[in-house]
């Protein structure tokens, strides 16, 4: 993580919940210098949410009522999917 927007979005992941941590720290340290503007600024969207709703739409696979955060989400997941099969 070089930049100070890649530093912020690093401190804002740590929710503090550990099922949350384990998807979104490593999604920012492995993956977020290599998204495009647009996927960038979702994800920052993304971690405006409540943790409660992070839970629903990353651990419980709930779909969100916000239909342009489905992007983003599943990219999260499918990155940690990835990073996860490959230990």
């Amino acid at each position: 993580m070089e930049s100070y927007l890649e530093k912020k979005i690093y401190w804002q992941c740590k929710r503090g919940l550990q099922e949350l941590d384990s998807i979104l720290i490593p999604f920012v340290k492995n993956h977020f210098s290599e998204l495009q503007l647009e996927e960038r600024a979702l994800f920052q969207h993304l971690l405006t949410f409540q943790d409660i709703e992070l839970m629903e739409w990353l651990v419980n696979r709930v779909e969100p009522s916000e239909k342009g955060l489905i992007k983003i989400i599943n990219l999260v997941l499918e990155k940690h999917k990835t990073s996860y099969d490959q230990k």
